[in-house]
């Protein structure tokens, strides 16, 4: 036997999931801000703490070591920020097309804040580094070019997505 029913959803149930959708996706957004801000104190507390000891470990593999353990959370913090962000899109999408009275978002207004946020942890790796007093080799100028220009990178390729959107409920 099979069953041909579908469970319909009313129209106002399906607006309330997705607006509860999208207060949840900004406030992972900002989570995701608020912890990048949590673990690089910590880190930078530790690399600070590691280099005023007497017995200071001026080891160049622990140098490296915190860069990559700075770089790895700033990479995840932006990656979390940059999927949620698309995600956001991905549901006012809907919204405002089953919905004909919602307007879909233009313009790049709706995620300057996200964009800005992910270019100040970008550059927080390049200071990083640069400041990091365990680092004590030109190797780190080479680190922070090559960021400098894998933001650059990452900032041309999210051109076309901030045009097309603008944030509001």
């Amino acid at each position: 036997m099979e069953n041909s029913s579908k469970l319909i959803v009313p129209p106002d149930k399906q607006y309330e999931y997705l607006t509860a959708q999208l207060r949840y996706l900004d406030d992972k957004i900002f989570r995701s801000f608020s912890a990048f801000i949590t673990l690089a104190t910590a880190i930078i507390g530790g690399i600070f703490y590691l280099a005023l000891t007497p017995n200071n470990l001026s080891d160049p593999r622990l140098a490296l070591a915190s860069d990559m353990v700075f770089i790895g959370v700033a990479l995840g913090s932006i990656l979390l920020i940059s999927n949620n962000l698309r995600s956001w899109k991905e549901h006012r999408d809907i919204l405002s097309e089953r919905y004909q009275n919602i307007k879909n978002v233009t313009g790049v207004v709706w995620c300057l804040s996200e964009v800005v946020a992910c270019i100040g942890i970008w550059l927080s790796i390049v200071g990083f580094i640069l400041v990091n007093p365990l680092n004590k080799s030109y190797e780190s100028y080479l680190i922070c070019a090559i960021l400098i220009v894998s933001l650059l990178s990452w900032f041309a390729g999210m051109i076309p997505f901030l045009a097309l959107r603008r944030r509001t409920f």
